[in-house]
């Protein structure tokens, strides 16, 4: 169905060129989806329409480029944008509601792509005539009948599959609406590529109007190599259940839940393959063989800065496992709206508690329905589960940390050089979306070159490039120093 919506941006068919929004493209896709996307029937049931829908590597598989050269990332962050891809396809399927002409196109490019697909199931259904779908019907029914041929696709399965204009429509509004709530209603701030405000849009769409807040505190999507070494997840370290992340990250990109019941579209099963897979994702080095060799005197001295500047708040602790490390607002210093959000309450709860709640509804649910054993469960989890409202912004490991420009939990700060500045010498605005890379100063390139064409601008609400002010006293030559060493991590 995605296929037959002309977007309103391009006037072409809207998955037509997904890199647009920095989707990385996979030329090895069957459905010729990108990275991150794919296509599939909802729980197994071949009755309904298979539904596209983001898995983790849409927001958490990085991909840079140097001179010519690319590098991909596992467990990178993206520079995907999210926010902007559901809001262009909601504009999309709106005009093609409201314009006839627009409908008729549809509905004609809707009948193509099914026919088109059955033709190559089935090679030896020749199609004729003005209604080929009943064409399609008349030969499998004869098929049935006369030669009791043994047929992949029961009829009335086939006919659930090649849906009428009227099931198109409704199916249409369905989609609507369902972006209107994941679109996130009172968005004050434009995230623009490689982030989102993924807990306050899910508090609109999970709680409803009457405990909206503003969608103004968009992060970085995170890096997710090295998550074995956490027991608490997010940038305020809100939670330390694996499952339950997965399930409201899997709710936050299309997903759907009836919350009176529990009743989801969430696959927990598949959620725990592919925790088991993320798990195994190594940390990324440095490959001196695109981005230059490292300087080891510069190394050795930068070493040393990071011990006294960097290491009380980044380094593991003893037992091998990041500890929970937070920090009050006071203290760090950087934009307050991620942690000040999270911690609004709903209603007589906190979010935390009411979010528990509905994870824990639909993941009861989700459990009865694919049958799911205590031991998987428990596989899973390596905590109790908890989730709590710091109302602080945690540390981490900087194992890495060359791979996860832009920095701060914002995203406000274009690389690691202008991070070991003061803030009033950061930039104050600066291009998103290029996937160039700048190995001096450890970021990617925002001048507005190679395909930079989002302008972030830090004075903006949940935007600000404030705080973090450790290493800004920092001479230049130790400034290099110390990133050399950080390159190296």
């Amino acid at each position: 169905m995605l296929r037959a919506v002309e977007s309103t941006k391009t006037f072409k068919p809207f998955m037509e060129d997904l890199e647009r929004f920095r989707l990385i493209p996979d030329p090895k896709d069957p459905d010729g989806l990108p990275v991150g996307m794919s296509a599939a029937m909802i729980n197994g049931k071949r009755a309904e329409p298979r539904m596209v829908f983001f898995n983790c590597a849409a927001c958490h598989t990085a991909e840079m480029t140097y001179n010519g050269k690319k590098l991909r990332i596992e467990g990178g962050p993206a520079h995907f944008d999210m926010a902007g891809f559901v809001v262009e396809l909601l504009e999309s399927l709106n005009a093609t509601v409201l314009d006839p002409k627009k409908l008729a196109k549809f509905l004609e490019r809707l009948a193509q792509q099914k026919t088109a697909g059955l033709s190559k199931a089935y090679p030896d259904l020749k199609l004729a005539g003005d209604k080929p779908e009943k064409d399609f019907l008349d030969k499998v029914t004869s098929l049935v009948k006369q030669k009791k041929a043994k047929v992949e696709l029961k009829l009335d399965d086939a006919k659930l599959r090649i849906e009428s204009a009227a099931d198109a429509l409704d199916l249409l509004h369905a989609k609507i609406k369902y972006l209107e709530g994941l679109r996130g209603l009172r968005t004050t701030t434009i995230a623009g590529y490689g982030r989102l405000d993924a807990f306050m849009a899910a508090r609109n769409l999970l709680f409803g109007d009457k405990y909206a807040v503003d969608v103004n505190s968009p992060v970085s999507l995170p890096f997710i190599y090295g998550l074995s070494k956490l027991t608490w997840y997010h940038y305020d370290n809100n939670t330390t259940s694996i499952v339950q992340r997965n399930i409201g990250e899997d709710l936050g990109v299309g997903a759907v839940a009836d919350m009176k019941t529990g009743e989801s579209t969430v696959e927990l099963r598949n959620l725990l393959r592919l925790e088991a897979l993320a798990a195994k994702i190594p940390m990324p080095k440095w490959p001196e063989e695109i981005l230059g060799s490292i300087d080891s005197g510069r190394t050795m001295r930068g070493g040393a800065i990071y011990k006294k500047e960097c290491a009380s708040c980044h380094d593991y602790g003893d037992d091998g496992m990041f500890p929970d490390r937070t920090f009050d607002l006071a203290t760090i210093g950087t934009d307050p709206n991620r942690a000040t959000n999270f911690a609004k309450m709903l209603g007589d709860k906190t979010f935390a508690e009411a979010l528990h709640g509905a994870l824990d509804l639909v993941q009861a649910k989700a459990v009865e329905r694919e049958k799911i054993t205590p031991e998987e469960l428990a596989k899973a989890e390596k905590a109790k589960v908890e989730w709590r409202s710091t109302n602080k912004y945690a540390s981490r490991p900087l194992v890495g940390i060359w791979a996860s420009s832009p920095y701060l939990h914002n995203g406000s700060v274009p690389t690691l050089y202008d991070l070991l500045l003061p803030p009033d010498k950061r930039p104050k605005q600066f291009m998103t979306g290029s996937r160039e890379f700048d190995p001096k100063k450890v970021g990617y390139v925002y001048d507005g070159s190679n395909g930079g064409s989002f302008q972030l601008d830090t004075s903006h609400d949940g935007n600000h490039n404030t705080g973090h002010t450790y290493g800004t006293t920092l001479s230049e030559e130790e400034r290099m120093d110390l990133l050399e060493y950080l390159k190296g991590l």
